[in-house]
């Protein structure tokens, strides 16, 4: 009876010893998760989503804005700092230049411009012609005392006088976009999709509700059709 059951305690040890490996559960070597974002980060992400992701503004970015900012301040426009110092902006910089550009009111009709004018300049890819875009699609200023207020219909001599600076005082940021765009479209080095995009702009500028910008557009339009 003894030897009986030392036969049958090796017979059940050895089936558990020689179990097949395929029935254990399988080992996890170095597992981790990976959200869709780091996937769409690896080698096959686009340029541009690793551009808007990567903001860290560098030394010389800072730098830039804050020279944007004195100029604002001194409402200088002549300012030599402008032909100088705020050029050849990074994609950094010119995140920072939209935001600046956010911030202002929208009676602050010269500074806004002054920031349209600088990235109008550096007009290199699809995100600054929508950059334009935005500024063109805005709701057209009324008024420097308050944008969203119509004037009266009664003028005397003098704010007639002075009506034709004060439509191109509010309305420079748009008139400042179209010359950007125009630059851009009229480039023949520049790439193709650029330029058809800028010209597209241009084109749509046409039905703005704001007269000075719709009449300056249909001349930029005519002026590369005739080239």
């Amino acid at each position: 009876m003894i030897a009986f059951v030392l036969v049958f305690g090796g017979i059940v040890y050895l089936s558990f010893k020689h179990t097949p490996e395929a029935t254990l559960p399988p080992k996890e070597v170095g597992t981790t998760t990976v959200s869709p974002d780091q996937i769409l980060l690896g080698a096959a992400a686009p340029a541009h989503r690793t551009l808007l992701l990567n903001i860290t503004p560098t030394a010389v970015d800072v730098k830039k804005l804050e020279t944007l900012n004195q100029i604002i301040a001194n409402r200088n426009d002549n300012d030599p700092r402008m032909d100088s110092e705020l050029k050849q902006l990074s994609p950094t910089a010119k995140r920072l230049f939209r935001d600046r550009y956010q911030g202002l009111k929208d009676e602050q009709r010269n500074a806004r411009s002054t920031v349209v004018f600088v990235m109008g300049r550096e007009i290199q890819d699809l995100n600054d012609v929508e950059f334009m875009h935005e500024v063109l699609t805005e709701s057209p200023c009324h008024s420097l005392e308050n944008c969203k207020s119509i004037a009266g219909s009664g003028r005397n001599e003098r704010e007639s006088h002075f009506e034709g600076l004060d439509e191109t005082t509010l309305a420079l940021p748009q008139i400042h976009a179209l010359k950007g765009l125009q630059r851009v479209a009229q480039d023949s080095t520049q790439a193709h999709d650029l330029v058809i995009r800028a010209r597209a702009e241009i084109q749509a500028a046409k039905q703005s509700s704001v007269p000075k910008v719709a009449k300056m557009a249909e001349e930029i339009e005519k002026s590369w059709i005739a080239q």
